[in-house]
């Protein structure tokens, strides 16, 4: 493979590969996920609990890191429906989606809710209760 052809290169401009968003709620499951993928594979997530820059606005956390990061993956359950902090990152990432031409979104189904009309027509990883397993 010629090199900065790796399938895990990163692009030019960016710094990591997922931006991992998920509420409060969520966030044993984002946290297990950050570390299953940077440890089982050479992946660099951003996981805010970690990465946020304290004293930041978390707006500014939110779309700097979303801005160098390849993929957000969106951790949807009730808890991340109902939080205006991951209704930002939501549309954060529709709207650099929007701007580059390419899906950045990653939806993955923690719980039985209705998605977004924005989100409904893109396949997604079904991690709820019934259909978990291992990542």
């Amino acid at each position: 493979m010629a090199a900065g052809t790796h399938p895990y290169d990163l692009p030019a401009g960016k710094k990591y590969h997922i931006f991992i968003a998920c509420s409060g709620e969520d966030s044993e499951k984002g946290r297990w996920l950050m570390e299953q993928l940077e440890s089982r594979y050479p992946f660099r997530c951003v996981y805010h609990e970690r990465d946020f820059l304290p004293g930041a606005m978390i707006v500014d956390n939110m779309k700097e890191f979303m801005d160098k990061s390849v993929k957000s993956l969106l951790l949807i359950s009730k808890g991340f429906m109902d939080s205006y902090h991951c209704t930002l990152e939501r549309t954060f990432a529709i709207s650099i989606s929007n701007e580059t031409g390419k899906n950045c979104i990653i939806p993955v189904l923690l719980e039985d809710v209705p998605l977004p009309p924005v989100l409904r027509h893109m396949t997604y990883i079904d991690w709820r209760p019934h259909t978990q397993g291992d990542v």
